[in-house]
């Protein structure tokens, strides 16, 4: 992570909540809101795309996290759901937001991606170099800065590619957990803007208690197996 002033003036507030506030855990509420819309000539893969983005900005996440760590899930309620609409919202959870359900053992510095089909994969290198801006706002009455960090990959062509990940986090509130698998700034981010698709607070409760996070069990793949199988199966 890039200190500058400002992150040096970040880390002095975060002392100073460490000591005012005394919860050792939470829960946060994340809404959804799709940013990348794709369009179509096709009139019925425009409305099948339309209603990918629907299902997608009705999606909510919950983070939990406490002295251990955190876990990041959807809140799904199938009840009444048919099975076409349930492929459809799995089809609009790969294309706009995530199929995994993400954990990260803050002691141990690892995450675990659990998808749905029960595959866990285990990442022991998920640390990311944020870089602190100056830029800051009011989200949910805490006051929060930007922060960005470069995510580097290789695109389905072999092309090197970067993706700017933007995260507004506050210092106040003195946990190093968000959405998915960004975490590690001074301060629990309050919004997230990915590739596609906007993470945004809603809900914030922080409890005395601490949390109890059960990470994955059983048989896991590490990230390179995971990501070389993936290269393998579309053909990179």
């Amino acid at each position: 992570m890039k200190i500058n002033s400002m992150g040096k003036s970040i880390i002095l507030l975060l002392f100073f909540a460490f000591n005012s506030i005394n919860a050792q855990s939470g829960k946060v509420e994340y809404a959804i809101r799709v940013h990348e819309i794709v369009n179509s000539d096709n009139p019925e893969v425009q409305s099948m795309l339309d209603k990918m983005v629907t299902l997608a900005n009705k999606q909510k996440f919950e983070l939990l996290f406490s002295t251990v760590g955190s876990s990041f899930k959807i809140v799904e309620d199938m009840s009444g759901v048919t099975k076409y609409e349930k492929a459809m919202i799995k089809i609009a959870k790969a294309a706009n937001t995530t199929t995994f359900d993400i954990y990260y053992d803050q002691e141990n510095d690892i995450q675990y991606s659990e998808s749905d089909d029960g595959v866990v994969i285990k990442d022991t290198n998920s640390r990311k170099n944020w870089e602190i801006t100056n830029e800051s706002k009011t989200i949910n009455d805490y006051l929060c800065y930007k922060a960005l960090y470069k995510r580097n990959y290789i695109g389905r062509f072999g092309d090197a590619r970067v993706d700017v990940i933007e995260a507004w986090f506050a210092p106040i509130l003195p946990y190093r957990f968000g959405p998915k698998n960004y975490y590690g700034l001074p301060g629990l981010i309050l919004e997230l803007t990915d590739t596609k698709s906007t993470y945004l607070a809603r809900k914030i409760d922080l409890q005395q208690n601490d949390i109890k996070i059960i990470f994955p069990k059983g048989k896991t793949v590490s990230k390179e197996e995971y990501d070389k199988k993936l290269r393998v199966q579309m053909g990179m």
